[in-house]
């Protein structure tokens, strides 16, 4: 069983703005579903921040989000999972009230996509995964208890851990030890949109540059392989999506020949 990764996507960034919709639309036109469907995947796993406001969503923007993503992936045959972001919830100290739950889930909870607002062990054709919310003061010792628990080798989360990097020259001194994480074989987590990895705990990264901070964030389509109890990873090298450029220029604007602007056009530009 083959399982897509994808993380941090915050559909309706930037204020909702169309410039950055049209933009994120390219990745999952040019990117995401074509990987789908030549990979035949069949699972897809979102580690959280689906949306990007916490308090309400733009009805263009929930169009977007059901029309180019859910709905697309249900179309396809594509297993869908969402694991809760702090993106993704009303109150900071509670998953309870979701945008994804809201937005998707049906009242007897039977259908996908499938939300996980709480700690859970899902089996993926014999091997378990727990799926880890965003942990808050309400529900930090229901997960604290399921790590200690489970038997799970992988976690899949959002996650904030002590000592990775937020973007290319901060580093996050505050939050979850990754001690605590050390009995996995595998961690796999959103919220820091730039890629890194200590031993076994690895952020995956967003897809695509949302703000400057996101500049320099290093690309890839990542694919969990599921074998019966054992399981590996590959992962596809994609073109940098790119929004944020910076350029030192050694003569005025108005001296720049037309091939050059044709490099920078649609993105955004720090001179």
């Amino acid at each position: 069983m083959k399982i897509a990764l994808i993380t941090d996507t915050h559909f309706g960034a930037r204020n909702d703005n169309v410039i950055f919709s049209n933009y994120f639309r390219k990745f999952y036109d040019n990117v995401f579903f074509p990987r789908i469907e030549e990979y035949n995947i069949k699972a897809c796993i979102h580690l959280g921040d689906v949306v990007d406001r916490r308090k309400y969503i733009n009805f263009k923007t929930a169009n977007d989000l059901r029309e180019n993503f859910v709905d697309r992936l249900w179309k396809m045959g594509v297993d869908t999972h969402f694991i809760i972001g702090n993106h993704d919830i009303f109150y900071k100290n509670t998953n309870e009230i979701n945008s994804m739950t809201e937005l998707f889930s049906t009242s007897d909870g039977l259908y996908e996509p499938w939300v996980y607002s709480s700690p859970r062990e899902v089996d993926f054709d014999g091997t378990k995964i727990i799926m880890m919310p965003w942990i808050t003061s309400d529900n930090y010792t229901e997960c604290m208890d399921a790590i200690k628990k489970t038997s799970s080798q992988i976690m899949m989360g959002h996650l904030e851990i002590n000592g990775f990097l937020m973007n290319y020259n901060q580093v996050c001194d505050y939050g979850v030890d990754m001690n605590t994480f050390s009995k996995f074989d595998l961690v796999y987590s959103g919220h820091f949109h730039h890629k890194s990895t200590q031993g076994s705990i690895t952020y995956l990264g967003n897809p695509y540059e949302i703000t400057w901070a996101d500049i320099m964030i290093q690309e890839d389509f990542i694919f969990l392989i599921l074998k019966q109890e054992n399981w590996n990873l590959f992962k596809i090298l994609i073109a940098c999506f790119i929004k944020f450029i910076m350029m030192t220029l050694k003569k005025p604007l108005n001296q720049l020949k037309k091939n050059n602007m044709k490099n920078i056009q649609e993105l955004l530009s720090k001179l």
